[in-house]
């Protein structure tokens, strides 16, 4: 009898474990589905959208960091001239747009001169350099702020300096015309030409920059 009870006890806790394996399973297998179809629904649309999101966004990020490194806060691009390298014209990519007049001084950064606006349109802009020879500018030379006249050209040259003025190779010039912002640098000196036979003498100028090279540039109201 107690050997009949023991197996009859085996039987009934073989079943139960049998019943309660596949109790589990069931529920593991309709929790998977469940976890399938709500991620079929949601989770999967959710998260393609969300980094589909991220991807916009990252592009974005790059591009707005590109611009700001090729173009600085403040600058303006310039469009160029290659392969013909005319440096007596800049063309601005700002106009009308970005509220540029005639008149106003371009600069390379803050402070090195580099012409005036001489056209604008909607979107784009026109500057004379000084290498151009229609650009005058006044002025001043050296420590000693020795008054000139800039006269643009393919050589700019500082005319119109009183001879007896101390002026050196490698002073600097700077701008002293009202109608810009005064003190912009425009060059130094790189050659005094003196001729006994005018009331003036005159120096050659060495610009900061190389024109060529400019990218980015100001415009000083």
């Amino acid at each position: 009898m107690r050997n009949l009870i023991y197996i009859c006890t085996i039987i009934l806790l073989g079943g139960l474990l049998v019943w309660g394996n596949g109790l589990l399973k069931y529920k593991f297998e309709m929790s998977s589905a469940t976890g399938d179809v709500l991620d079929a629904i949601y989770g999967k649309s959710v998260l393609l959208e969300r980094i589909s999101v991220l991807e916009r966004e990252n592009a974005e990020l790059r591009t707005d960091k590109l611009f700001a490194d090729i173009s600085p806060p403040g600058t303006f691009k310039v469009y160029s001239s290659y392969p013909e390298n005319n440096l007596k014209e800049l063309i601005i990519a700002a106009g009308k747009n970005k509220n540029i007049k005639v008149g106003e001084a371009v600069t390379y950064g803050k402070t090195i001169f580099v012409g005036e606006v001489i056209n604008v349109a909607d979107t784009w802009s026109v500057a004379k350099t000084i290498f151009d020879q229609n650009e005058n500018v006044i002025v001043r030379i050296g420590d000693k702020e020795v008054d000139g006249l800039l006269k643009g050209g393919n050589t700019p040259t500082v005319t119109l300096i009183n001879k007896k003025a101390e002026i050196t190779v490698g002073d600097i010039i700077l701008s002293a015309d009202k109608k810009f912002h005064y003190g912009l640098e425009i060059g130094q000196i790189k050659e005094i030409i003196e001729n006994p036979a005018e009331q003036f003498k005159s120096a050659i100028i060495e610009p900061i920059i190389q024109f060529s090279d400019i990218k980015n540039v100001s415009i000083q109201p």
